[in-house]
């Protein structure tokens, strides 16, 4: 949605910017291929960010994971005492 936001509203500027500026179909072309190529690499960034954080999430709730699974199993065997030693 917030793509679809954000390129209706390039197309808006570059149509207004054509009209107004008596700018040719090249220049607005160069502008939109400009603007799109912004658009793409910013893209990119934000997925690129929003994979290393989930990598990150993953790792940290997995080794917490372990670490109660561990803490647990420790404490049960403090608990059960072997019927020899009763």
């Amino acid at each position: 949605t917030a793509l679809l936001v954000a390129v209706t509203a390039v197309v808006a500027i570059v149509a207004y910017t054509w009209v107004d500026n008596d700018w040719s179909a090249e220049q607005a072309g160069r502008e939109v291929d400009r603007a799109a190529s912004e658009l793409a690499s910013n893209t990119t960034d934000a997925v690129e960010d929003a994979g290393d954080r989930a990598d990150r999430f993953l790792r940290e709730t997995s080794a917490e994971i372990r670490r109660d699974a561990a803490q647990g199993m420790g404490e049960a065997g403090e608990r059960v005492s072997p019927e020899s030693e009763s």
